[in-house]
């Protein structure tokens, strides 16, 4: 009688952790999005403490040039072909973001 009693309240203290554990689980999952926005916060306050101009659509003109050039060498020797590659890239980019102020109206 006494093992069968033990062994309920082993199962019913198993059971009562794993509801605990479900219970912070799901908490977890429900304060995920608070937690997301909380920190693009901080993210966008330290942003602005470094510039105010950033990029929005819109209001930012940005280019970009990319330019590839390339060619292959082979050489034989002796009967054996050996191939080289040669690749070059060259990148280029401007950025300029355009914010017209509102003057205050007095």
């Amino acid at each position: 009688m006494k093992r069968k009693k033990l062994k309920y309240c082993f199962s019913q203290s198993t059971m009562e952790y794993a509801l605990l554990l479900g219970i912070i689980a799901a908490a977890i999952v429900g304060m995920q999005i608070y937690i997301k926005r909380g920190i693009q916060g901080r993210i966008r306050d330290l942003a602005n403490q470094i510039s105010e101009d950033q990029y929005e659509a819109g209001t930012t003109n940005s280019s970009s040039t990319t330019t590839q050039k390339g060619g292959t060498t082979y050489e034989y020797i002796n009967g054996k072909t050996k191939s080289y590659q040669n690749e070059t890239v060259t990148r280029k980019s401007e950025e300029e973001s355009i914010y017209e102020k509102e003057k205050d109206k007095d």
